[in-house]
C-alpha cells in the first residue's frame, strides 16, 4: 500500500483506490422522506429491517422473508452475521433504487426491490446470499474503497466470492453456489460494469417503472431530457467549486 492523496490497495494486478479521508455522504431529502415517512420496519439485533409498501399483506410477507434470510446467516455463518450487523445500518425493501439489490452508501443500507424479494424463484438461501453480498460492499465502503469504474469488477468479484463462501456453508446451498459461480463468469466481460452500462440499466428501470405507473412516453422522454440538463448543471457547479477550492489552497 502506497500513501498518496488516495491510498491504493492491490488485489492481484488490479490497483483499487482507497479514499483515505473516508468522506461521508449525507442522505438526500427524498431519501429521508421515503425512509421515515413511507416505510415501516423493526429492529433485529440492532439492525433496522423495513419495507416501503402501502399493502399490509405484502409488508408482512416481505418482512417474513427477510427474517428467514437473516436467520440463515446467523445460524450458519455467525462471523458474517456479526459483520453484517456491524457494517449495515439497515436492510430496506423499496422499489426506488433499482430492480434487484444494491448497497446505498448514503443510508448505509442493503436495498432490495420488492419484486426481487417476492419472485417465485427466490429462496431464503438466495436472499441470504444477496444480503451477504451487499454487506460486503458496506464493509469495503467503510474501509474507504469507492465503487469507481476501474475498481468495480474487482470489488464485485470480492463480494461474489463472499456469497460463494457463505452458500457453501448452507445445507441446501448448491443452487445458490451454481448461480454465484455463473455471476463470476459474467464479471469477466469488460463492459458488464462500465459506467455506460450501469447508467443504461438505471434509465431502463426508471422508464419501466414510470410506464407501470401510467406515465405517457412523451412525459418520460421530457423527464430524461430535464434530468440530463440538471446533471450537466450540477457537474459544472461542482467543477467550479473544485477550481475555487484549489485556488484558495494555492
Amino acid at each position: 500500500m502506497e500513501k498518496t492523496d488516495k491510498l491504493v490497495l492491490r488485489f492481484g494486478r488490479t490497483a483499487v483506490p482507497r479514499d483515505a479521508k473516508k468522506e461521508r455522504f449525507r442522505p438526500t431529502l427524498g431519501d429521508l422522506i421515503i425512509l421515515h415517512v413511507l416505510s415501516k420496519g423493526e429492529y433485529i439485533d440492532g439492525l433496522w429491517v423495513g419495507v416501503q409498501t402501502p399493502d399490509r399483506e405484502q409488508h408482512k410477507l416481505l418482512l417474513e422473508r427477510l427474517r428467514a434470510a437473516l436467520v440463515l446467516v446467523k445460524t450458519y455463518d455467525s462471523l458474517r452475521y456479526r459483520r453484517l450487523t456491524c457494517y449495515l445500518k439497515r436492510i430496506w425493501v423499496t422499489p426506488v433504487y433499482g430492480p434487484r439489490a444494491c448497497f446505498y452508501y448514503r443510508l448505509g443500507a442493503c436495498v432490495l426491490n420488492p419484486c426481487y424479494v417476492l419472485r417465485d424463484t427466490m429462496t431464503p438461501e438466495h436472499l441470504a446470499a444477496t444480503i451477504v453480498h451487499e454487506a460486503t460492499h458496506a464493509r469495503l465502503w467503510a474501509m474507504g474503497f469507492r465503487y469507481e469504474e476501474k475498481a468495480r469488477p474487482r470489488i464485485e468479484a470480492i463480494c461474489v466470492r463472499r456469497e460463494l463462501a457463505f452458500s457453501r456453508k448452507l445445507p441446501h446451498g448448491d443452487e445458490v453456489s451454481d448461480w454465484v459461480e455463473q455471476t463470476l463468469i459474467y464479471l469477466r466481460s469488460p463492459t458488464f460494469l462500465s459506467n455506460a452500462e450501469l447508467a443504461k440499466s438505471r434509465d431502463d428501470y426508471a422508464a419501466e417503472e414510470l410506464r407501470r405507473l401510467g406515465v405517457p412516453d412523451r412525459v418520460i422522454r421530457g423527464i430524461f431530457v430535464l434530468r440530463r440538463v440538471l446533471r450537466s448543471f450540477v457537474a459544472a457547479t461542482r467543477k467550479v467549486k473544485r477550481y475555487r477550492s484549489a485556488r484558495r489552497t494555492n
